[in-house]
């Protein structure tokens, strides 16, 4: 049975380059969001970029928002996906997704997926000081402890199915 470190070291061995490496990752993070009991309840759709509604889109290509998900409440969360190895995930690394993502009026909730042993001091600091937003940091560590039937992704289904 695959666990979520040995998915993520395929997608860094088997990827061509970084670019192929994140879009594995985006649509690992798909799936995990679409399929963890905790987020079901909390969202209710989530799309790649290029599928989400067209609404948030406005005919842009990716400007830091990877991937979009519908929230319960209505509103929607934007989602950068960074798939690192061995590196702290910095503010420099995502301040292109909060310039747009904080823009947009159509989200209420923000998300870094990140594969990131850490995140600097200054960008935890960041999270921690704006409380009135919900930032959310989805690692690694936070899906391992999903008990989720990681085969069922590489299969291409839902757990259980």
């Amino acid at each position: 049975m695959s666990n979520v470190e040995e998915l993520f070291a395929r997608i860094v061995a088997e990827s061509v380059d970084k670019r192929e490496q994140g879009t594995r990752f985006e649509r690992l993070v798909q799936w995990f969001l679409s399929n963890d009991p905790s987020w079901l309840e909390r969202v209710s759709r989530v799309w790649l970029w290029d599928d989400a509604p067209e609404e948030l889109r406005k005919g842009h290509a990716d400007t830091g928002i990877d991937l979009v998900a519908l929230d319960e409440d209505g509103s929607y969360w934007a989602i950068q996906a960074k798939c690192y190895t061995g590196k702290k995930l910095s503010e420099r690394d995502v301040s292109t997704f909060f310039m747009n993502a904080l823009a947009d009026r159509h989200y209420g909730h923000y998300m870094i997926a990140d594969t990131a042993p850490s995140v600097t001091k200054t960008f935890e600091n960041y999270m921690n000081d704006h409380p009135d937003r919900d930032i959310v940091r989805l690692d690694l560590g936070t899906m391992r402890h999903a008990n989720l039937d990681w085969d069922a992704f590489e299969a291409g289904s839902r757990p259980g199915a």
